[in-house]
């Protein structure tokens, strides 16, 4: 919440779950003013005003390579110069951000998928059963096989609504679709790579599969739990 003082704002609030949010130096707020139910946008550049209480977010799942944070907001001062576009456009800025983010998500996905069959190829080449690579078996085929068709599809879809962000197009539904799929496709192929893998794949000292096992699982939380993209996909399609 935004109170006007003078030629400033005072602000008051907490959020949770921000990446880098215990090491920013600059963040967007979004915020009502004075009680309008209309969401502004303020652009905040000193965190280090007392008011601007950030902490670390400690014992993360995975994607343990980037902090996550928790602010808390206690009268903190933005000069009215800072309000981002226009005042009451708020919300239509952090859902264009969401479209794009949602899209970067979707990528990530892809990449933590390509990765979990390049390792599973490479340990099925090289690990022997019964006089014989496993990758000649044909359960672990059926499972490569799987794995590299979803991940080609969700490609697809990542490649789609980039090109339609880069062409300036609206991606809401685009973005949403990359986004679910491809992070439900990277849990299967890292599921199937453990699975490959076996207790290699479990004990995070012979293989990245205990890794990629703890940090997919963020892909369904990021921009939105899987919910929200379904019920973007849902509004465009039946309004449609």
């Amino acid at each position: 919440m935004a109170v006007e003082d003078g030629d400033h704002f005072v602000v008051n609030g907490e959020k949770m779950f921000i990446m880098h949010g215990d090491v920013a130096e600059v963040g967007v707020l979004f915020c009502r003013v004075d009680g309008r139910p209309e969401l502004s946008a303020l652009i905040f550049d000193d965190t280090t005003q007392g008011g601007w209480q950030a902490r670390a977010l400690k014992d993360k799942l995975g994607m343990r390579a980037a902090t996550s944070g928790g602010i808390v907001l206690k009268d903190v001062r933005v000069p009215k110069e800072n309000m981002m576009g226009e005042p009451g456009k708020g919300y239509e800025y952090a859902v264009a951000t969401l479209d794009r983010a949602r899209a970067v998500v979707a990528a990530q996905a892809v990449g933590i998928g390509q990765r979990a069959l390049d390792e599973s190829v490479e340990y099925a080449k090289k690990r022997q059963a019964f006089g014989q690579p496993i990758a000649k078996l044909q359960a672990i085929q059926w499972m490569i096989a799987d794995m590299a068709t979803r991940l080609e599809a969700a490609r697809g879809l990542v490649y789609r609504a980039a090109q339609m962000q880069d062409a300036g197009e609206d991606v809401s539904m685009e973005a949403s679709m990359a986004r679910l799929y491809a992070a439900e496709m990277a849990g299967f192929c890292v599921d199937r790579a453990m699975q490959i893998h076996a207790g290699y794949g479990y004990i995070g000292e012979f293989s990245p599969i205990e890794k990629l096992y703890r940090d997919h699982r963020a892909l369904e939380l990021d921009e939105g739990t899987f919910e929200v993209p379904q019920l973007v996909i849902a509004d465009k399609v039946i309004g449609r």
